[in-house]
């Protein structure tokens, strides 16, 4: 494996190039490492697109790239690795609860342990659908109907 830093100015992230794929921070690279060795790098698909509205004659199509898109034995599930949560996040998950509540259902934040309760809140997601990069290891899979 290769590290390949370069820093950006202001409060943004060191981009990170390692396994072959380009990341948008350290910490989102150690995600895909441990979800790597839990699921095998072949299950693993990193910035999946989520399409969560077509395109119309005023707007253009509106899509997430979730960080992970993981096939666990026929299930998918998507984690996306979050430092530091902003607006735009915010709505983008409410838009795709809205637009794809398939995927919502299937949905785990890993972010960092300071983080878990503020990230929670601002989401609406449960603490056991925030979870640490440590948790990775040993969280349960979901079950059917996990928001309701």
């Amino acid at each position: 494996m290769t590290w390949n830093r370069t820093r950006n100015s202001g409060i943004k992230p060191t981009k990170v190039s390692a396994w072959g794929f380009d990341f948008d921070s350290i910490f989102e690279s150690e995600v895909y490492y441990e979800l790597a060795k839990r699921y095998g790098q072949k299950n693993v698909e990193v910035h999946y697109p989520i399409p969560l509205k077509p395109a119309t004659e005023v707007f253009k199509e509106l899509s997430w790239a979730v960080d992970f898109k993981v096939n666990d034995n026929g299930r998918i599930i998507y984690y996306e690795a979050k430092g530091l949560m902003d607006e735009v996040f915010r709505l983008k998950i409410q838009l795709l609860e809205w637009a794809k509540p398939e995927i919502y259902d299937n949905l785990f934040i890993v972010c960092t342990q300071k983080q878990r309760l503020t990230i929670s809140r601002k989401t609406k997601l449960r603490l056991t659908e925030v979870i640490t990069k440590k948790q990775i290891k040993t969280h349960p899979n979901f079950t059917e109907n996990q928001h309701e």
